[in-house]
């Protein structure tokens, strides 16, 4: 593998990895943004239970969705928390900087040990 083929993977590896997202808490409501939840939705019970749902929507006091692959009604009275996940520009930029630090540091490595420094 040449060494661009190698950076590119690393940074590909690196901005696809979850540290690229941060999960934020939501309130249920009728506001633009829970009435139809964003994908990356996350649904935590007050029995412990947690889950990602998708294609949420909010009609009365019940959140629709599915999970997994099957469609589910859950109260809002049975509910403790819902957070969404979204991209965060800052830890992107950051995780970049890092992977590309690696593979440069690497790289370094690579020459020193063969002499070539």
């Amino acid at each position: 593998m040449t060494f661009g083929r190698m950076l590119v993977a690393l940074i590909l590896v690196g901005t696809t990895t979850t540290g690229c997202y941060v999960h934020r808490p939501t309130e249920l409501g009728p506001t633009p943004s829970t009435l139809n939840p964003p994908p990356r939705t996350y649904v935590r019970l007050y029995d412990g239970t947690q889950f990602r749902l998708r294609d949420g929507a909010i009609r009365g006091d019940t959140l629709y969705g599915l999970r997994g692959t099957r469609a589910v009604a859950i109260p809002q009275s049975a509910i403790r928390r819902v957070t969404v996940s979204e991209a965060s520009g800052g830890r992107t930029a950051l995780a970049i900087a890092g992977v590309a630090g690696a593979a440069l540091g690497f790289w370094f490595l690579l020459i020193a040990s063969s002499g070539g420094i």
